[in-house]
């Protein structure tokens, strides 16, 4: 069968204008791709940006996550005073004489500064009975406190306090309780019941401890009375039940 020269020669041509054409474009487009193929063969991320399997293999990689979980603890305190009780000792209306006793707070409180602690009388003078009393110890807790117990006056009866704190040497008393040789608010001085006497100012309330520190068990900070009365063979003091009403107020530092 005779094959047409005019087909052949069409064919031909367009054959002959393909190949040119793909050599141009290899000519013109070969940095390219070849740019191309070296930039996704060492870029991981374009790979996988291609690769169908990407969200996948994203999904399965591990990770962590974190909060922070906190709550707040307040600061509180309470005071537990001792039972009522009786001073210790004999005095008599004519011939006089000195009684003693301690009165044990416990205080249990949860503030990191520690705590401060007052007291106060409800009434004045402080250790009465109708209409007699004791005067209040001289000198009175707005000054400094005398060393060591003194009995008052011939004829007279007072009725006052000393701390006895708690912690090493009584390190909680406030500054004035604490005393150094026969000196009271001593700096660097120590503390104990039996020395730093004062009396109450009517219904003031009178600072006796401070703390700095948190305790996670309870403190007992332990207040000293005493009461006497002197005789001159001429002044008596009425035969009763002499009672002084102590409030200790604690509050969170």
């Amino acid at each position: 069968m005779l094959i047409n020269k005019n087909i052949l020669k069409k064919v031909a041509s367009i054959s002959t204008v393909s190949i040119f054409s793909l050599s141009l474009l290899y000519v013109l487009f070969s940095p390219v791709l070849i740019a191309t193929s070296q930039a996704v063969a060492d870029d991981p991320n374009l790979l996988s940006f291609f690769s169908p399997f990407s969200s996948f293999k994203t999904a399965l990689a591990a990770t962590t996550g974190q909060t922070v979980v906190s709550v707040v603890v307040g600061k509180e305190v309470m005071v537990t005073a001792p039972a009522n009780f009786a001073l210790v000792g004999t005095i008599g209306g004519l011939t006089g004489g000195t009684a003693t006793g301690n009165a044990a707070f416990t205080v249990l409180g949860s503030s990191e500064a520690g705590f401060n602690m007052s007291i106060k009388a409800s009434t004045t003078p402080a250790l009465a009975t109708g209409s007699y009393s004791f005067a209040d110890y001289v000198p009175l807790a707005s000054v400094t406190p005398g060393f060591a117990w003194s009995a008052p006056a011939a004829g007279t009866a007072s009725f006052g306090f000393s701390v006895a704190a708690s912690g090493a040497s009584g390190a909680d008393a406030v500054q004035k309780f604490k005393n150094a040789t026969s000196e009271c608010n001593a700096s660097g001085g120590s503390n104990s019941s039996v020395n730093c006497w004062v009396g109450f100012i009517g219904t003031t309330d009178i600072p006796v401890v401070s703390t700095s520190a948190f305790s996670p068990t309870a403190i007992t900070e332990t207040i000293a009375f005493a009461a006497s009365f002197t005789n001159d063979n001429v002044n008596t003091l009425a035969s009763d039940t002499y009672t002084a009403t102590v409030t200790a107020t604690v509050a969170v530092n």
